[in-house]
Protein backbone atom coordinates (compact mmCIF):
# COMPACT_ATOMS: atom_id res chain seq x y z
CA UNK A 1 0.00 0.00 0.00
CA UNK A 2 1.25 3.42 -1.16
CA UNK A 3 1.67 5.94 1.81
CA UNK A 4 -1.38 7.94 0.38
CA UNK A 5 -3.96 5.14 0.28
CA UNK A 6 -2.95 4.82 4.21
CA UNK A 7 -4.04 8.76 4.64
CA UNK A 8 -6.03 9.75 7.31
CA UNK A 9 -8.34 11.37 4.99
CA UNK A 10 -8.59 8.12 3.01
CA UNK A 11 -8.50 5.67 5.98
CA UNK A 12 -11.12 8.08 7.57
CA UNK A 13 -13.57 7.00 4.80
CA UNK A 14 -12.82 3.36 5.61
CA UNK A 15 -14.34 3.92 9.51
CA UNK A 16 -16.88 5.37 8.01
CA UNK A 17 -18.55 3.32 5.73
CA UNK A 18 -21.85 1.33 6.36
CA UNK A 19 -19.96 -1.86 5.54
CA UNK A 20 -18.54 -3.85 8.21
CA UNK A 21 -16.07 -5.72 6.21
CA UNK A 22 -14.74 -2.17 5.21
CA UNK A 23 -14.50 -0.92 8.50
CA UNK A 24 -12.34 -3.43 9.92
CA UNK A 25 -10.05 -3.39 6.84
CA UNK A 26 -9.68 0.56 7.33
CA UNK A 27 -8.85 -0.58 11.20
CA UNK A 28 -6.08 -3.21 10.38
CA UNK A 29 -5.12 -0.24 7.29
CA UNK A 30 -5.12 1.89 10.51
CA UNK A 31 -3.07 -0.69 13.04
CA UNK A 32 -0.48 -1.44 10.06
CA UNK A 33 0.51 1.94 9.37
CA UNK A 34 0.39 3.67 12.65
CA UNK A 35 -2.59 5.27 14.02
CA UNK A 36 -2.58 9.44 13.35
CA UNK A 37 -3.82 11.46 15.74
CA UNK A 38 -7.22 12.60 14.12
CA UNK A 39 -8.58 8.89 13.66
CA UNK A 40 -8.09 7.99 17.33
CA UNK A 41 -11.44 10.07 17.67
CA UNK A 42 -13.59 7.85 15.18
CA UNK A 43 -12.05 4.84 16.49
CA UNK A 44 -13.28 5.66 19.58
CA UNK A 45 -16.17 5.71 18.38
CA UNK A 46 -16.52 2.55 17.11
CA UNK A 47 -15.21 0.93 20.13
CA UNK A 48 -18.01 2.80 22.47
CA UNK A 49 -21.02 2.90 20.06
CA UNK A 50 -20.67 0.51 17.19
CA UNK A 51 -22.97 -2.40 17.58
CA UNK A 52 -20.86 -5.56 15.84
CA UNK A 53 -18.56 -6.37 18.88
CA UNK A 54 -15.74 -8.30 16.36
CA UNK A 55 -15.38 -3.85 15.37
CA UNK A 56 -15.67 -2.79 19.20
CA UNK A 57 -13.03 -5.64 19.95
CA UNK A 58 -11.05 -4.63 17.04
CA UNK A 59 -11.03 -0.38 17.34
CA UNK A 60 -10.48 -0.91 21.29
CA UNK A 61 -7.35 -3.18 20.26
CA UNK A 62 -6.10 -0.19 18.25
CA UNK A 63 -7.32 3.11 20.43
CA UNK A 64 -5.15 1.15 23.58
CA UNK A 65 -2.19 0.41 20.82
CA UNK A 66 -2.19 3.83 20.01
CA UNK A 67 -3.68 6.38 22.09
CA UNK A 68 -1.25 7.74 24.63
CA UNK A 69 -2.09 6.80 28.47
CA UNK A 70 -3.14 10.32 28.90
CA UNK A 71 -6.08 10.23 26.21
CA UNK A 72 -7.28 6.67 27.78
CA UNK A 73 -7.32 8.02 31.05
CA UNK A 74 -9.43 10.86 30.17
CA UNK A 75 -11.31 8.52 28.40
CA UNK A 76 -12.05 6.12 31.52
CA UNK A 77 -12.56 9.46 33.73
CA UNK A 78 -14.90 10.81 31.47
CA UNK A 79 -17.20 7.14 31.14
CA UNK A 80 -17.02 6.57 35.26
CA UNK A 81 -18.85 10.38 35.33
CA UNK A 82 -21.14 9.94 32.73
CA UNK A 83 -21.96 6.24 34.30
CA UNK A 84 -21.87 7.42 38.21
CA UNK A 85 -23.01 11.07 37.70
CA UNK A 86 -21.33 13.78 39.58
CA UNK A 87 -21.28 12.28 43.02
CA UNK A 88 -21.86 15.74 45.69
CA UNK A 89 -20.38 14.40 48.99
CA UNK A 90 -19.96 10.81 50.52
CA UNK A 91 -23.33 10.55 51.74
CA UNK A 92 -24.51 9.54 48.27
CA UNK A 93 -21.89 6.47 48.87
CA UNK A 94 -23.36 5.18 51.72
Amino acid sequence: MTENENSPKNLRKFLESDDPAIVLMGLSMAKGSGVHEELLPPILGLYIWDDDPVIRADSKSGFTKHASEDIQDGVVRQKVTEDLGDIPDKRAVE
